[in-house]
């Protein structure tokens, strides 16, 4: 067996990208018992995806920082539009095109300013409406630090970059596919792609990846974070500054923006070096 190293080092990758059948086939199935109840409670009372992503009590634009003095300069580079010619529009309009809906998040990261712990009470509103979610994120409390919905709008990137909430390595990010339109919508990690169209996999957000929706309409996948403990696989090690300046390309689609992406992750970079 060929064992995958960055170059010029003895750094082995970690392996991006678990499919479903690598994964424990007893939460595969647990999962797939509760599909059809999460994609019911989010589109209780809409006619569509698109009307219950876009009201105020499903979606929250996850890139829109203002509030917390962020500029929206510096966050709506990542989701950008895709045109018809291929070409990426960026924008305050287009900053929503990645929408969240949460319900545990936890992150102890000082080092890139990061630092919250919120968990949505059981007698909440949000609980009363989305019990599904809520089921799963209390049953796996002990093992999970994120769970939430994700909506990619249509023609949308989610563009390359990662988890700084994730730099312990501790956990796997597991996507569950709700509502996937036919086409070209996928996920790539470092280089690795998969089709949301094959099923629940989880990958190593340690890595640079990017997520993409090539087609006309909404895709809704749930999300949650689960430690390689629990899963009862190999823990990846804590993340590398390498991971980012030596990240393998994805060649298929370019999703860099005039270097200015790269420019950011070599920032990223040397800020651990100097730690």
């Amino acid at each position: 067996m060929t064992i995958d190293k960055i170059p010029g080092t003895d750094i082995v990758w970690p392996k991006p990208i678990y499919r479903q059948h690598e994964l424990p086939q007893d939460l595969i199935k647990y999962f797939l018992d509760r599909k059809q109840g999460l994609i019911d409670d989010f589109l209780r009372g809409f006619s569509s995806l698109e009307a219950a992503a876009n009201h105020e009590t499903r979606g929250t634009a996850t890139l829109d920082r203002r509030e917390i003095g962020m500029p929206i300069d510096d966050t709506a580079p990542f989701v950008p539009t895709v045109l018809d010619d291929g070409s990426f529009k960026f924008g305050e309009e287009h900053v929503s095109n990645w929408l969240t809906t949460g319900f545990k998040n936890i992150c102890d990261n000082e080092k890139e300013g990061l630092v919250h712990y919120r968990l949505e009470p059981r007698d909440s509103e949000k609980a009363k409406t989305f019990p599904t979610a809520m089921d799963i994120t209390y049953d796996l409390l002990d093992h999970c630090v994120m769970s939430t919905y994700s909506v990619i709008k249509p023609n949308a990137v989610l563009l390359r970059h990662s988890g700084p909430e994730n730099r312990n390595g501790d956990y796997l990010r597991i996507h569950v596919p709700l509502i996937v339109p036919e086409g070209d919508v996928f996920l790539e990690a470092n280089g690795e792609e998969v089709q949301f169209s094959e099923g629940i996999f989880g990958f190593n957000n340690q890595l640079l990846h990017s997520s993409h929706n090539y087609t006309d309409k909404y895709r809704l996948v749930f999300i949650i974070d689960l430690s390689w403990d629990f899963l009862k696989l190999p823990h990846p090690g804590k993340f590398r500054p390498e991971y980012h300046d030596f990240a393998k390309p994805f060649t298929r689609k370019e999703v860099y923006v005039s270097g200015r992406l790269s420019e950011y992750y070599r920032a990223i970079s040397d800020l651990y070096r100097e730690k």
